[in-house]
């Protein structure tokens, strides 16, 4: 099986499945707006912009500008990653960070204008891309006390935990 055509999952179903970590991750991500998204360029090479991500109607999702760069890998390569970065460069207690491995299926017009509606209100528009990013693995790293705590969830796996000292 390629990279391409790995088991993803819909945001409502991995709330279903692990409600506590989807939580967790949904929270890191909306403490700050800003996050990083990884593509790839034609030739394979990593490209790495920043973005924002949403989560409403049981979906994990985000925008591309009309005819920008990262919109064209995505529509010719789905597969991409998104990263939640530290927001406390000490990494005291409860400090971490979220990362998805999400393959990005366009959305249709019509449903892009309700998500948008939904968030910024009736008036709202975009112009651009928009995916759902269908998850194919996530992880939540925090601190707990003296241990780093690694979770993570994939479809065919399910949630699981480890703890680091």
């Amino acid at each position: 099986m390629s990279d391409k055509q790995r088991p993803s999952a819909r945001w409502s179903e991995v709330v279903d499945s692990a409600p506590e970590l989807a939580q967790a991750v949904q929270d890191r991500f909306e403490a700050h707006p800003h996050h990083v998204v990884a593509t790839l360029h034609a030739d394979g090479r990593p490209r790495v912009t920043g973005t924002n991500v949403m989560f409403n109607d049981g979906m994990f999702w985000m925008g591309s500008m009309d005819s920008s760069r990262r919109g064209a890998d995505l529509l010719r390569d789905p597969r991409c990653a998104v990263h939640s970065a530290p927001l406390d460069e000490e990494m005291g207690e409860g400090a971490g960070d979220a990362r998805v491995e999400a393959i990005a299926q366009a959305l249709e017009p019509e449903v892009s204008q309700r998500l948008i509606r939904q968030i910024f209100g009736e008036d709202a528009s975009m112009d651009g891309d928009m995916s759902e990013l269908r998850v194919c693995s996530l992880s939540l790293v925090t601190i707990e006390g003296e241990e780093m705590r690694i979770r993570w969830w994939t479809p065919e796996g399910g949630e699981r935990d480890l703890r680091r000292s």
